[in-house]
């Protein structure tokens, strides 16, 4: 399984969790919350830079996203503007949160839990 990514907003691939707003269609939610808990192959313009586990997936309206969360996750205080780049336009149109931790952060854990 991959995810893919054209940029690394705000350097967020490179931290222990990171999240990614996709724009919300039915198979995706179903795909995605049918691999929770599972690895997936980070993929940066067709390169493969890492594995993250995908810890959960949430669905919301782009309007009532935490404005914090799109800063962080897109790195830019004006985060509508790049959002509005994966189809999400309007603040009534739902997109899906895809939150993960990146392999190596997973494995300190396991290893401080031993």
């Amino acid at each position: 399984m991959k995810i893919k990514f054209s940029h690394n907003w705000n350097n967020k691939l490179q931290q222990p969790i990171f999240t990614t707003i996709r724009r919300s269609k039915k198979e995706k939610i179903i795909y995605y919350k049918k691999n929770i808990q599972q690895t997936f192959d980070v993929v940066l313009n067709k390169k493969i830079i890492g594995k993250a586990i995908l810890r959960d997936v949430l669905q919301h309206q782009l309007g009532n996203l935490n404005y914090e969360l799109l800063i962080l996750d897109t790195g830019s205080f004006t985060p509508y503007k790049i959002v509005s780049r994966f189809g999400i336009k309007e603040l009534e149109d739902y997109c899906i949160v895809l939150i993960f931790e990146n392999c190596l952060q997973a494995e300190k854990e396991a290893k401080k839990n031993e």
